[in-house]
């Protein structure tokens, strides 16, 4: 079964890309700026997931993806013809920035190349960093004293 879903899921994101480009109307969508990366489908072929990757502004990318769902039951309707299966997966299209993320670590890497490693002193703090870790939350050393039963612990 696992291989079927996998050439569903690939079908589907090959004739789900075409239908973006060549048949949706919606300004919101220019079919140069998205890429259909990923279908995942249920088991039992009822619902289907569409990470899309869009390049653009935040702004554009939060429209694309609701003009899509907007879409979703035309896509449907348009998908029937191009898969042999009894009931056409309902389809909810989600965003998918590993393109974005993967553009952005070529980046520091071409910067690192250029400019050579940087010093961990000239390295951004975050917040993350500078906050002390949290203590275990089942090691009684650790107590919160704001606790009401932080008096009742035996000392470390």
């Amino acid at each position: 079964m696992a291989r079927r879903l996998d050439r569903v899921n690939d079908l589907m994101r090959e004739v789900v890309a075409e239908i973006i480009a060549r048949e949706l109307k919606d300004p919101r969508l220019q079919a140069d700026l998205i890429s259909v990366t990923e279908v995942h489908t249920s088991a039992d072929l009822q619902h289907a997931r569409v990470w899309v990757s869009v390049m653009g502004t935040e702004d554009q990318r939060l429209a694309v993806v609701t003009a899509l769902n907007h879409s979703s039951r035309f896509i449907q309707r348009q998908l029937r013809p191009h898969l042999n299966l009894k009931s056409i997966p309902q389809l909810r299209f989600e965003r998918d920035d590993r393109i974005e993320q993967d553009r952005r670590i070529l980046d520091l890497l071409n910067r690192i190349r250029r400019d050579g490693m940087p010093e961990i002193a000239d390295l951004p703090a975050t917040d993350a960093d500078l906050a002390p870790a949290d203590p275990a939350p089942n090691d009684p050393s650790h107590s919160d004293p704001a606790s009401p039963d932080a008096d009742n612990q035996a000392p470390p």
